[in-house]
This record gives C-alpha cells, structure tokens and sequence, in this order.
C-alpha cells in the first residue's frame, strides 16, 4: 500500500507541475476543474480511499483527468456517479473501459453516465484472485503463463499465449 500511495502521489504532483508549467497564473483549484478534450477514459482504484481518473486523448496520450478522495467508509455506486457527471461536465465524451478492483456500482454508475461503457478487472486483481484458485506448487507456471497474455503486444500474440496457456 505504501508504494501504491508513493506512485500515487508521485503521477498526481507530476502531472499538477505539467498544468502549472502549461498555466502559470492558475494556482487555484484550476488543475482539478480544468476543462478536458480527452475522448476516452480509465478509472483505476488504487486501492487507496483516493481514486485515479486517467484519460487518453485522439493522439494516445494519457492524462490524469482527476483525482478524489473516497473517504475511509470507500465509495458508493453514488459517489461514482458523482465523478462521471463531473468528468463529463469537464468534457469528456465518452468512457470504452472502466477498470477497476470489482467496486461495488461502479459499472452502474459509469453506464448511467456513459451509456457504453465497459468494465474490466484490473490485471492486478486479476492475478491476485487467479493465485487464489491454484495450487500453491502450480502459482508460479500460471503466473507466467497469465503474464505472457497479458503483456502480449497485440491480440494475435494474445490469443497465440492463451492457447499455449489452455494447452500446458
């Protein structure tokens, strides 16, 4: 967790130097209410009470859109929604994926806001649970076979490591 909130914080005061290099007379509340022209976006819990919006534009570069502090009782299908109305109002058009830890209403919630989004479990949490699920002697062969799809380079590449995953 600790290095989790040090990553964190490093991506929120780099990118809070990149907007006051870009906006110098804006010390305000200028970086968090800024209008956005991204036209994706990705929501990330890092499992933290601080949640992560991160956006990627119509050239592929990413941003932070925002961040919020969920508080220590976590966050409602309500508070989610909260965060999508506001990323939209600020300008952005549309969400394809939501990623996240299985949140309770967050799909709920990005839908009601973005009609198609989807939700994918983070590959983080995914391999947390598929460890889980195997025997302690087999954890180390799944990790490297789920490793090998998911840092495929393309889907062929994918699909080429799922079907030698399925076949050990």
């Amino acid at each position: 967790k600790r290095r989790e909130k040090a990553i964190m914080q490093r991506l929120m005061a780099e990118e809070r130097e990149l907007f006051l290099d870009k906006n110098p007379e804006d010390r305000g509340n200028g970086f968090q209410g800024r209008p956005l022209l991204t036209s994706g976006g990705l929501i990330e819990d890092l499992r933290v009470p601080v949640c992560l919006a991160q956006g990627t534009d119509h050239e592929g570069g990413r941003e932070i859109l925002g961040f919020w502090i969920m508080g220590g009782s976590g966050a409602s299908a309500h508070a989610w929604r909260e965060i999508f109305r506001e990323l939209k109002e600020r300008g952005v058009e549309r969400i394809d994926i939501v990623v996240s830890c299985d949140l309770s209403g967050i799909l709920e919630a990005s839908r009601s806001v973005f009609p198609g989004a989807d939700h994918h479990l983070c590959v983080v949490h995914a391999v947390r649970g598929a460890r889980t699920r195997v025997r302690r002697s087999d954890c180390a062969a799944v990790l490297q076979g789920l490793k090998a799809i998911y840092r495929a380079q393309d889907q062929e590449e994918a699909e080429r490591a799922l079907s030698a995953f399925a076949d050990t």
